[in-house]
């Protein structure tokens, strides 16, 4: 095909609506015409507007698959979306949407970042990055997302709702990690006492760890127990920065060098919850029943955990493990609304 063809053929394609089609029509005119500027002007201001409509359309179809819960579908239309057209706001948007419905958190703030530097008056981008940081334990950025938010529609009474939750969340957090550097400073006094080692900083405890994994003070007496005592000091230390994995770690250490070590299976099974994935409710199920809690409390870590595990398991769409777990509970605890309110709707959703 020749020049003129390419261009004829676009434009019927330009008017049935083939935008795809007329794109690439268009460009292969472009090629057959390489030295003329003004051309090349005019056409790429066509493919522009072209790409644009074929961005749109696939945009549409993304909030359509998202509209019926098919979220990874969505996202791939969202994705050629944005080739076509990085300048597609509800492109970014839409793509957020899913994310944020997958419970992939970071994915989504990423987007509504992206979405926001394109429309910085929707209180809604603002609200949902809000609430993905929240979910990220970014409290402040969260707190500042949903405030702006407010500015934008003042109106709004659930954002009032959940700007309080969130400011209450910040002063739990504060409050848990005092007690979690006051706790590790009172075992290290402890420590002291008991073994002779003594940290100038609580945040020392790396340095005794390895000094007494090492040759010649991993053969001393009390080698094991001043190391469980350390591990579980720099566990405190990282739940009171929510380093929750590398908590994980540090109790796990510690139960191995004192494999009764009551605290750290308390203090592991919390950080497991904290981390949320079924495989370390899992876990955190096993450790409240090794941590020699009160018929109480234990009900109370028991019925948190099997909440978390249900909540994972609802993310992953598996209602039949949903119901096994809020039935858990309610045998538990059998005033709990929530957990009866996602039991009746795991039940309907089989």
């Amino acid at each position: 095909m020749d020049f003129d063809e390419y261009i004829r053929q676009g434009c019927t394609f330009c008017e049935e609506g083939k935008t795809g089609p007329a794109i690439e029509s268009f460009e292969a005119a472009l090629k057959l015409q390489p030295d003329n500027p003004e051309l090349q002007q005019v056409l790429q201001q066509a493919i522009g507007e072209l790409m644009k409509i074929e961005s749109s359309s696939h945009s549409d179809r993304g909030y359509e698959y998202k509209d019926i819960f098919n979220y990874k579908e969505a996202i791939k239309e969202f994705n050629r979306a944005i080739e076509l057209d990085s300048k597609n706001g509800a492109a970014y948007a839409g793509r957020a949407s899913s994310y944020f419905l997958l419970c992939e958190w970071e994915k989504a703030a990423a987007d509504y970042t992206r979405a926001i530097a394109l429309n910085k008056q929707d209180d809604f981008l603002f609200y949902y990055r809000g609430m993905a940081n929240y979910f990220l334990d970014k409290d402040e950025e969260a707190l500042s997302d949903l405030e702006t938010a407010l500015r934008l529609n003042p109106e709004d009474t659930k954002l009032k709702e959940m700007i309080e939750i969130v400011k209450r969340t910040v002063q739990k957090q504060k409050k848990m990690a005092e007690s979690c550097v006051n706790e590790a400073k009172s075992r290290a006094k402890v420590m002291e006492e008991l073994f002779g080692v003594k940290l100038e900083e609580i945040t020392d405890v790396g340095k005794i760890i390895a000094e007494y994994t090492q040759a010649p003070k991993s053969s001393h007496d009390s080698a094991k127990n001043i190391l469980a005592s350390a591990y579980y000091i720099s566990g405190l230390l990282f739940d009171s920065k929510r380093e929750y994995a590398e908590a994980v770690k540090a109790y796990s250490e510690a139960i191995n060098n004192e494999p009764n070590h009551r605290f750290a299976f308390k203090r592991r099974g919390m950080a497991n919850l904290e981390i949320g994935k079924i495989e370390n409710c899992n876990q955190a199920i096993e450790d409240f029943k090794k941590a020699n809690l009160d018929d109480a409390k234990l009900k109370e870590k028991l019925a948190d955990a099997y909440w978390k595990r249900a909540i994972a398991y609802d993310q992953k769409g598996d209602k039949a493990h949903v119901i096994e777990d809020c039935e858990r509970i309610l045998e538990l605890n059998p005033n709990d609304a929530n957990a009866r309110e996602l039991l009746n709707m795991a039940k309907t959703q089989m």
